[in-house]
């Protein structure tokens, strides 16, 4: 299994931050993360809301359906995937990293519901 290491980076400034799926809170991979030298956030379950990944996610859906030929496969899937998310630009992550504060203030607002960001 790779790790921070291989991708050189310091695992004492490191925090690691997923969404509590049941995929995330397996004992195994709990026990995992324990072995880690890295911070683990603490984190609401699955509010999507809060997660920006979501967005990039479907700014990526949005770009990959907008090609009218059908894919010939996994290899030119993963082209597209590729090719696509290499080019979502520096201006769209921050568009949606600056929203942060405001969509914690409404997550708290909504006692922990949706709100107008979910994805």
């Amino acid at each position: 299994m790779e790790t921070l290491n291989d991708y050189c980076l310091d695992q004492n400034k490191v925090m690691f931050q997923h969404d509590n799926g049941p995929k995330h809170t397996a004992k195994g991979v709990q026990k995992w993360l324990s072995t880690q030298k890295f911070t683990v956030m603490k984190w609401p379950a699955q509010i999507l809301d809060l997660n920006p990944i979501e967005d990039m996610w479907a700014i990526l859906k949005s770009r990959l359906n907008k090609y009218e030929r059908a894919l010939n496969g996994m290899l030119e899937l993963f082209e597209r995937v590729t090719d696509e998310w290499y080019n979502i630009t520096a201006e769209e992550c921050q568009k949606v990293t600056k929203t942060m504060s405001q969509r914690c203030q409404e997550v708290i607002k909504a006692k922990g519901g949706w709100t107008h960001y979910l994805v």
